[in-house]
């Protein structure tokens, strides 16, 4: 009686392993077929956002023309390199913190996990907050909020 109920239960454990077996080989497939199709959703509007770029006119209409005009109007405009020395300010602000508390704290915990896993935890959070931090600053800065 005893070796039948220990047949069945390892029977029903070696089931249940084969099983989980079945379904971990299941989801690297799974997994794989998701970001092949985000992959694709976002190559599709890469390509419509390149091919209005080079149009004048709205889509389906008889007015539609392939023109490079667009281009030179942007790269033409004065608030094109105001936007991009802004980008290129925000992101040394944010390069600068994130390095300023990202180097020690990595150190730290190289050296022997002094800081501990809760300290190390609020300085990853920290980091994270860093791209706000400075996208504040430098819209303070530009409204007049900030004196430099």
């Amino acid at each position: 009686m005893k070796s039948r109920l220990r047949l069945l239960l390892m029977s029903s454990a070696a089931t249940s392993s084969h099983e989980r077996r079945s379904l971990g080989d299941r989801l690297p497939a799974a997994m794989l077929a998701v970001v092949i199709f985000a992959s694709l959703v976002i190559l599709a509007l890469l390509a419509v956002v390149l091919w209005l770029a080079w149009t004048s006119g709205s889509p389906g209409s008889q007015d539609l023309v392939y023109t490079s005009q667009n281009f030179v109007e942007v790269f033409t405009d004065q608030r094109t390199y105001t936007v991009l020395i802004d980008t290129l300010g925000f992101s040394l602000i944010s390069l600068a913190v994130a390095l300023g508390f990202g180097i020690p704290a990595a150190w730290s915990l190289w050296l022997g996990g002094g800081l501990g896993q809760a300290s190390a935890l609020a300085i990853v959070m920290l980091l994270m907050m860093t791209p706000l931090i400075a996208l504040y600053w430098v819209i303070a800065r530009r409204q007049g909020l900030v004196s430099t």
